[in-house]
C-alpha cells in the first residue's frame, strides 16, 4: 500500500512542481529584463552627464520606446502553459485509475 500512496503522492507533485517552476522561470526573466531596462537608463543617464561636463551640444533625449516581446517568449509562455496543462490532465488520469486506499 506504501507504493500505491507514493504514487498518488507524485501525480499530485508533478502538476505543482510544473506550476511552480513555471511561474518562477516568469518571475526570473522579468527581474532580468527590468535589471536590464534600468542599466540602459543609468548607462545613458552617466553619457549625458559626461557631455554636458564637456561641453557639448546635446540632441533632445527621446523617450524610451516601448519594445515589442519578441513572438518566441510568447511562444515559450504558451508551450510552457500547454505543458503544464498536459502534465496536470495527465496526472488526473492517473489518479482516476488508481485504486481507491483505504
Amino acid at each position: 500500500m506504501s507504493q500505491e500512496n507514493a504514487i498518488q503522492a507524485m501525480a499530485l507533485l508533478i502538476p505543482i512542481l510544473s506550476v511552480t517552476v513555471s511561474l518562477g522561470a516568469l518571475i526570473v526573466w522579468f527581474v532580468v529584463w527590468y535589471r536590464r531596462r534600468m542599466h540602459e537608463v543609468d548607462c545613458r543617464h552617466k553619457e549625458r552627464m559626461a557631455a554636458i561636463e564637456k561641453g557639448l551640444e546635446l540632441p533632445p533625449e527621446s523617450l524610451p520606446q516601448i519594445q515589442q516581446v519578441p513572438a518566441c517568449t510568447h511562444e515559450l509562455a504558451m508551450r510552457s502553459l500547454e505543458l503544464s496543462m498536459r502534465s496536470s490532465d495527465s496526472n488526473k488520469r492517473v489518479l482516476r485509475r488508481a485504486p481507491a486506499a483505504g
